[in-house]
């Protein structure tokens, strides 16, 4: 492969990375690369593979994913050669990302993964918005697959979850009177019987 070409498909993943608030992962980017026919799959990984060779990506493995960001090396490296990326596809890059944010956001911002621990499988899942952790819950599963299957379900219900919380912390608890019990007169008693 032409070696112009490639620095191009490596800018292109930096420029993806550098744009956005959240780590992507490898096949976010690449559905771009490939659905738009800027190249074929293996171009894509060669350049995955320098990038994280010279340390200009760093990588984060959760689970079945591997979720990339932009290196402090990286984005010098895009500042010097970010002119070498045409303004259609930084555009194209633009939309794209625009368009599958939401999705994105979701996928990266609600990681859940299980370990085994003392006999136990323990589901540590979280909701993160940028750098921070909204919500952070460990879960205990009978079994591996249970374990798996709240780790798979996470990713949809943790707004919900986080809602719920929330709402039940923040609302305010009814004050209820003490009861009192009275003293009956002796008249009372005497009447009731």
């Amino acid at each position: 492969m032409d070696s112009e070409v490639l620095r191009l498909y490596k800018l292109m993943i930096l420029y993806f990375l550098d744009i956005v608030e959240f780590p992507l992962t490898n096949a976010q980017i690449s559905a771009f690369l490939l659905d738009n026919d800027y190249t074929g799959y293996f171009n894509v990984q060669l350049a995955f593979s320098e990038l994280e060779e010279s340390a200009l990506i760093e990588k984060d493995v959760v689970r079945n994913a591997t979720y990339l960001r932009i290196s402090d090396e990286g984005r010098k490296t895009l500042e010097l050669f970010y002119d070498q990326i045409p303004q259609s596809i930084r555009d194209d890059i633009k939309a794209y990302l625009l368009s599958h944010s939401h999705r994105f956001r979701n996928e990266v911002s609600t990681p859940a993964v299980y370990t085994f621990e003392k006999g136990n499988y323990l589901v540590d899942a979280k909701l993160l918005e940028r750098e921070s952790t909204l919500l952070e819950i460990k879960i205990a599963a009978p079994t591996e697959k249970r374990a798996a299957e709240i780790c798979d379900e996470w990713q949809a219900k943790s707004e919900a979850i986080y809602s719920l919380l929330f709402e039940q912390m923040v609302k305010p608890i009814p004050v209820s009177e003490p009861k009192v019990r009275r003293r009956r007169s002796s008249s009372q008693q005497k009447k009731e019987e």
